[in-house]
């Protein structure tokens, strides 16, 4: 198994902080001996409200499977619209009930990695990077594409806000 690098954020905070997906290079995934990207749906890759993703995030999940990234998504999405990405995308849905950790354990398994090979890239400090951080994860926040969210985010969001919690972790 990988040594756990030292520079990894722990609690709510995201070891990084990056306005949206395309602002991450693949080179950080590199960096940090990441082979596994597990990235969460819903105002992550695509809008909470909109079933598809955009052009532009499809051709920076290409470039990352092409560098030879392995990809999942792990949403708590609903399941029609988590259908419809996964056959526009092509890349495998874990439904899940974030944050347990149950979940991200289903993710790990699909990847065939070990914890700390896998980097998470969500917008949601309760839901995404929390449960990550207790994984092991390398994690990495981003800024919602939408501000249209489910109730629930709303009050998670709420609770980023009150307590800083969207402040990298270095």
């Amino acid at each position: 198994m990988s040594e756990f690098p030292k520079d990894r954020a722990r609690g709510f905070r995201p070891a990084f902080h990056f306005k949206n997906v395309l602002d991450i290079p693949a080179s950080l995934f590199a960096e940090h001996g990441i082979k596994g990207v597990v990235l969460d749906v819903d105002n992550t890759i695509t809008r909470w409200e909109l079933t598809s993703v955009p052009d532009e995030i499809m051709a920076w999940m290409d470039a990352l499977k092409e560098r030879g990234f392995k990809l999942a998504f792990l949403s708590n999405g609903l399941s029609a619209k988590l259908k419809e990405v996964e056959a526009q995308t092509g890349i495998r849905i874990v439904p899940g009930k974030k944050p347990f950790l149950s979940s991200f354990a289903r993710a790990r398994d699909l990847l065939e990695c070990v914890d700390a090979e896998i980097a998470i890239v969500g917008d949601q400090c309760v839901t995404d990077i929390w449960p990550a951080n207790r994984m092991g994860w390398l994690s990495i926040l981003v800024e919602p594409i939408s501000t249209s969210d489910f109730l629930g985010t709303q009050f998670y969001r709420w609770l980023e806000r009150i307590f800083g919690m969207r402040t990298p972790a270095r």
